[in-house]
């Protein structure tokens, strides 16, 4: 089951938290630039460890009585490739993409190397998602490994960005816009949320071409491109399919200035949002967007 938007949407106010006392971040295109070597705030890397592990274990206790409690099963596997036309897939990754992110400017805050906090943010994000799925194992729904393997991808793609600068023009990002929030869910007794209203969902990939521009276009340099992937008529199986979209995109890190730490993460941290703009959907047919949310 996809739950990476609501572990996530709980998690966030760590960043903003650490970020309001910052000072010895580093922008990821200036990483190579040689900087004072951090020291280790024992004070604050507590504050990050505590905050993570009780967070994490609010998150098991609510999710245990709201989802699993009433489900309990023997430890299975069971992939699920069909519902939802893998948008959960896509989620799963962008969740532990974004949380393996926040971790990992977390601990930087606390003085931990770059390097070192991508390390960091790359097994904490990984393992913050895949708890949820152990769970899963032990319900209905059962572990499954294309899930894990997603939130493994997700979760280490931070740290991948910062080794293979090719992948910087690369990002993951998500947009929500209600579809079904409120109506009937798959629980008897639930409703649909933004958890697992999955037609409400649209994943990202953004494409930073703006470093392509001519000298003459460097004004529109917060403007770049995203692909879109997202799901419809989700609750007749035979009958969903997906939706392919291509629209513009915003690069905060353009559009903010870049000149203090709190700055540079939180334009950082917003690029791992699709913020609503024209777009246009591919596929299946051709459906123009004013705005799309």
């Amino acid at each position: 089951m996809h739950r990476a938007v609501f572990l996530n949407s709980i998690f966030i106010f760590l960043i903003f938290q650490n970020l309001l006392s910052q000072n010895n971040f580093t922008n990821l295109e200036n990483q190579n630039i040689n900087h004072n070597e951090p020291q280790i705030d024992y004070n604050k890397f507590s504050i990050v460890t505590g905050s993570i592990i009780l967070t994490a274990t609010a998150i098991q206790i609510y999710q245990y009585n709201s989802w699993w409690k009433d489900w309990r099963r023997p430890f299975h596997f069971q992939e699920d490739l069909v519902y939802g036309k893998s948008v959960d897939k896509v989620g799963h990754a962008w969740g532990a993409a974004f949380t393996s992110f926040i971790i990992s400017r977390s601990y930087e805050w606390s003085g931990i190397k770059r390097n070192n906090s991508l390390w960091i943010g790359a097994v904490g994000g990984s393992i913050f998602q895949l708890l949820v799925e152990f769970q899963d194992g032990f319900s209905q729904w059962g572990f499954d490994r294309v899930d894990a393997a997603c939130d493994v991808i997700g979760g280490f793609y931070p740290l991948a960005q910062y080794h293979l600068p090719i992948l910087q023009y690369f990002e993951i990002k998500a947009s929500y816009s209600p579809r079904k929030l409120g109506k009937p869910g798959g629980i008897p007794g639930q409703k649909h949320t933004i958890i697992d209203d999955y037609e409400g969902q649209t994943f990202w990939l953004g494409l930073k071409i703006s470093k392509l521009y001519p000298k003459e276009l460097e004004f529109l340099s917060f403007l770049n491109f995203a692909v879109g992937y997202s799901v419809r008529n989700i609750d007749n199986i035979s009958n969903q399919y997906g939706v392919w979209l291509i629209g513009l995109d915003l690069d905060f890190k353009k559009i903010i200035p870049q000149n203090s730490d709190f700055l540079i993460n939180l334009s950082e941290g917003l690029n791992y949002i699709k913020f609503p703009t024209p777009a246009v959907q591919i596929s299946p047919k051709i459906v123009w967007f004013g705005i799309y949310f």
